[in-house]
């Protein structure tokens, strides 16, 4: 899609859309553009909150496993593996 094709592609879709449901697809739209971005892949929004509650839970358990058979280990803070999961290792539940 060129830039120049981009304002008629929007006026067009205001026209047989409507503002309300245009601005809706434009704002999805560009949060799974940003999340590509971030998170990699097809723009998975629950994959970007797991990486952020993995890293409020770092913050407030320090990284170390809270409950479960592995509870005191200590997580590296740069892993290069499993981001994803980190909420779920320092919950003990992985």
């Amino acid at each position: 899609m060129s830039v120049t094709s981009l304002p008629r592609k929007l006026i067009a879709a205001l026209r047989q859309n409507g503002t309300a449901s245009t601005l809706r697809a434009v704002t999805v739209f560009g949060l799974k553009r940003l999340t590509r971005a971030v998170v990699g892949g097809d723009g998975d929004f629950i994959g970007l909150r797991r990486l952020e509650l993995g890293r409020e839970l770092s913050k407030r358990f320090g990284s170390t496993v809270a409950y479960g058979p592995l509870k005191g280990f200590r997580l590296t803070r740069n892993m290069s593996w499993g981001a994803l999961d980190r909420a779920g290792m320092l919950l003990g539940l992985y």
